[in-house]
Formats: structure tokens, C-alpha cells, sequence
């Protein structure tokens, strides 16, 4: 598996310091790789809420993973293999803040300048925003 990017306050020191309290997202690395049988998979970026931790892939799949016990969450739509996605790298996640897994939500930006709004529990797109990015 390799790095090649991530976003987030702090999220590039977590998984690089070796801090007690940071060994936990280094093992969603370890996880993530293990879970995927192919060796393409890229973490773009990663997400934490209360709740879960959301994973952003190169291509474009969007996983929500249980903080406790570093797994796979066991959401309905993911548990049939459904899961958010767009057609390009993801770049950004982002949770809403919300006491109940029935109001979360969840942005996605990706590298084509698709910005997307899911509601985590049913993995539903509530809005696509395309404002496109400038080459350059």
C-alpha cells in the first residue's frame, strides 16, 4: 500500500509519530491494506468523526471503517459491497458534526473538482456540486 497523500489537520504527524495515541490510526493503514486483496490501493485521504473514520481512495471508493475494532463498519449498502464513490481520486473528507449516525454526514471532494454530500448511514448522495478545476 502507499501513501501519497493525505489531507487534515494532523493527520500526516499521526501516522507518522510513533505516540501512543496515534498507534490506533496507524493500524487502520495496516488494516486497509490487509482488507484489500489488490495491491493497487492508494489512501488519498482519511476523515474521523466520533463514530468512524472515513478512507478516500485513488480510485475514487469512499470506505467508513469502525474506530473500535479497526474494521470495516458494518453499514447495510457496505456489507453488500455498495459503497460511495467517484469517478476520480478522492483529495478531501470531511464529517459533519451530529450526536446521532441518523444525521451524519459526510463531504467528499475529488481531484476532477466534484464536491459530494452522503449521508453516511444509508451511503445515500444527497447533493453533487461540480465546480471543475483549473488547469494550470
Amino acid at each position: 500500500m502507499q501513501l501519497k497523500a493525505l489531507s487534515g489537520p494532523g493527520l500526516l504527524e499521526c501516522l507518522l509519530t510513533g505516540s501512543q495515541e496515534n498507534k490506533s490510526v496507524q493500524k487502520y493503514v495496516s488494516n486497509v491494506s490487509d482488507h484489500h486483496s489488490f495491491t493497487d490501493f492508494q489512501l488519498k485521504t482519511l476523515a474521523s468523526c466520533d463514530q468512524f473514520l472515513a478512507l478516500g481512495g485513488a480510485d475514487g471508493l469512499i470506505e467508513i471503517w469502525n474506530h473500535e475494532p479497526n474494521a470495516l463498519a458494518k453499514l447495510e449498502y457496505q456489507n453488500k459491497q455498495l459503497f460511495m464513490v467517484h469517478e476520480a481520486p478522492i483529495l478531501s473528507l470531511d464529517f459533519s458534526v451530529s450526536d446521532s449516525i441518523e444525521k451524519l454526514l459526510l463531504a467528499s471532494g475529488d481531484s476532477k473538482g466534484s464536491i459530494k454530500v452522503w449521508k453516511v448511514l444509508n451511503g445515500k448522495c444527497l447533493r453533487t456540486i461540480e465546480v471543475g478545476l483549473s488547469e494550470g
